[in-house]
């Protein structure tokens, strides 16, 4: 759920408990629908957390990896050289 509306009284009320625009994105991603909005359950954080964790081994993978384009098509992969990844930035 996105693209909640702040009303006049949730703007001062998150102001005064500490809650971001970015801790309302968080929660309406991952928190359950309940019938008074939604929750962030203690098991919907554990499963948000590991499924960034996931995503963060999946990152420190792909360090130095090249994708060989033409336009939007994929040619080839491979894992660039230190030299060549130089380079490329350059």
């Amino acid at each position: 759920m996105t693209n909640l509306i702040l009303t006049k009284h949730a703007q001062p009320r998150m102001q005064q408990r500490g809650l971001m625009d970015q801790d309302l994105e968080l929660i309406g991603r991952y928190g359950h629908l309940v019938d008074d909005g939604i929750l962030m359950t203690t098991k919907a954080v554990d499963e948000a957390l590991a499924a960034l964790k996931g995503r963060m081994k999946r990152l420190e993978k792909l360090k130095g990896r090249l994708v060989i384009t033409d336009g939007n098509v994929v040619i080839t992969t491979y894992r660039a050289k230190p030299k060549q990844i130089k380079a490329l930035l350059k």
